[in-house]
């Protein structure tokens, strides 16, 4: 069966990279002697070249990645593709996980699945691939019949999946516009419950049916990243689990393995209140050059009570002075018009932001994730205006609340 992928990642501001799931799900309909191809949409692409691109691989099926921002996409190019082909349409990712009714009811996507991909998509190709129906397959609503089937666990060894799929990527595309930084995931999940964010809402979805949090064993790690310098030949990684280290033992082994056998830079995302002074210098040690992090806001507070990141800025502070003193460079994310934010609040943040000594700052205008809690908020108290911009990197607020001021957002 020829499964091609389509990955909307138009106006993002996020440049051509290599989405993990798809390299995963992709290795895993190859290991089963499927075909897969890739239409990788970091820009709109003109209607004709599009359909040409789809009527010259014809596919048997196609499944689209899509977040809330890239949903208008996705159903715009699943339209275009229903023009020049009748091969169903599949679509995962993060909106189709936690908005499935809206997924399910575009004309042109014919399933959804829910939660991880790579079991659910192979039995879907499989079933199609023999004429049998997909209705019982676990993680799958839509269809004919539009069934709602439950989540089957999460997969439990990570070690047990084949490696990334990279040959349907662009080597030379990604490594341009990443400045030449491969980005890989090592593991999956977040044990956190940032407000803002989809994780508590995935960790419910599969409650009771095992942990959500998992890391490959350092030795399969080292793997997938040899394997990537002999694809790509980067000049780096940009290591880009929702976070790095979760275990200690785990963050010793593979910072020794790393160092000895792999030698190149590499950049982490760090939880402040996850990591320690001895960790810090692990990865220092390995090769580490910078941490991104989250800040949000300057108001602990705020911080604590509406975002749920129990984080002092006493604690925040510190871990950019020893950053400083260890020479890691520092790349913080902070948010503008948060429901409930007052002018003080903003100015708290910019005050702190300009205390950190930071290297980078990315600051962004707060952007309402459906399903999500401090979304939740949002719609109670009537803020929210119901837009949705392709990118969360927004260029104004899709709040309207009376205390914030669209001109005081574009100031900040």
């Amino acid at each position: 069966m020829k499964v091609l992928f389509v990955y909307p990642n138009v106006g993002t501001g996020h440049p051509d990279h290599v989405p993990p799931g798809i390299a995963s799900m992709s290795a895993v309909l190859k290991h089963a002697g499927h075909d897969t191809g890739l239409i990788d949409l970091s820009q709109e692409m003109d209607k004709d070249e599009f359909q040409a691109r789809v009527k010259a691989y014809d596919p048997d099926l196609v499944g689209f990645s899509a977040t809330t921002n890239q949903w208008h996409f996705t159903s715009l190019y699943a339209r275009l593709i229903r023009e020049v082909t009748n091969a169903p349409m599949v679509c995962g990712g993060y909106h189709p996980t936690l908005s499935p009714e809206e997924t399910v009811e575009d004309p042109y996507i014919d399933w959804t699945i829910r939660g991880e991909g790579e079991d659910a998509l192979f039995d879907l190709a499989d079933a199609l691939e023999h004429d049998r129906s997909p209705d019982d397959i676990p993680n799958l609503w839509g269809g004919p019949n539009k069934v709602k089937n439950p989540v089957r666990p999460p997969i439990a060894n990570l070690d047990s999946l084949p490696f990334l799929d990279w040959d349907i990527f662009d080597n030379e595309t990604v490594l341009q516009k990443s400045g030449g930084n491969v980005e890989l995931c090592l593991g999956r999940g977040c044990p956190k419950d940032c407000t803002y964010c989809c994780n508590p809402q995935w960790k419910e979805l599969y409650r009771g049916k095992g942990t959500v949090v998992r890391k490959f064993s350092v030795p399969r790690a080292i793997e997938e990243i040899k394997r990537t310098v002999s694809k790509f030949q980067p000049q780096g990684f940009l290591f880009f689990d929702e976070v790095f280290p979760i275990k200690k033992e785990w963050l010793k082994e593979f910072c020794i393995q790393y160092k000895e056998q792999i030698g190149l830079p590499f950049h982490v995302q760090i939880r402040i209140d996850m990591i320690d002074d001895e960790m810090m210098v692990m990865l220092k040690d390995a090769g580490c050059v910078s941490f991104l992090t989250g800040v949000e806001v300057g108001d602990e507070s705020y911080r604590m009570t509406f975002l749920n990141r129990i984080i002092s800025n006493d604690e925040i502070r510190w871990f950019f002075r020893r950053a400083n003193e260890l020479g890691i460079a520092t790349f913080a994310f902070v948010m503008f018009g948060l429901p409930k934010e007052t002018p003080k609040q903003i100015r708290s943040t910019i005050r702190l932001v300009k205390e950190l000594n930071l290297d980078h700052v990315q600051s962004t205008i707060y952007y309402p994730f459906p399903k999500t809690a401090l979304y939740d908020l949002a719609i109670k108290e009537g803020y929210f205006t119901g837009e949705r911009w392709p990118s969360a990197l927004t260029e104004k607020s899709l709040l309207n609340q009376p205390q914030l001021s669209e001109k005081l957002l574009q100031r900040a």
